[in-house]
Formats: structure tokens, C-alpha cells, sequence
């Protein structure tokens, strides 16, 4: 699973609880997720993000989740 996160913004950590990304390239987080049936979902991806100073007011932050199978042999 990958999350990327665009816009005037920093990821900086995973928030309290949450799970750490097994890959941080810039703003994109990559998590190898064995079973999602055991994550809590309102928290286990939970990150915080530093917003520039540069941003202006009513801007987006676009985060893109994607998710893919990967079968083991």
C-alpha cells in the first residue's frame, strides 16, 4: 500500500498509535500490510504532516492511497 501526499506540505511522522511506513521517499509512504483484517483503520495510518509557510489560505493537500496485491510464490 502506498500513500502520496501532495500540496504545500512535509510528512514528518506517523501519529501516536499508528503504523510507521516501511518506505518514506519524499512525501510517499509505503506500508507492507500482511492482513488488514487485524489494523485498526481509524488509526493505524494516521500521520502528521508540517504545512509550508508558503501555503495560501483554501489550498488542497491531495492524499492518494493506493493498494495493490502482491502474491507471494
Amino acid at each position: 500500500m502506498s500513500i502520496t501526499i501532495t500540496g504545500a506540505c512535509n510528512y514528518i511522522s506517523p501519529a501516536i498509535g499508528a503504523l510507521t511506513p516501511n518506505s518514506i521517499i519524499g512525501n510517499v509512504l509505503t506500508y507492507n500490510i500482511a492482513d488488514f483484517g487485524v489494523l485498526s483503520y481509524d488509526s493505524s495510518f494516521n500521520f502528521n504532516i508540517l504545512v509550508d509557510t508558503t501555503a495560501v489560505l483554501g489550498s488542497q493537500i491531495c492524499i492518494q492511497v493506493s493498494i495493490s496485491n502482491q502474491e507471494k510464490n
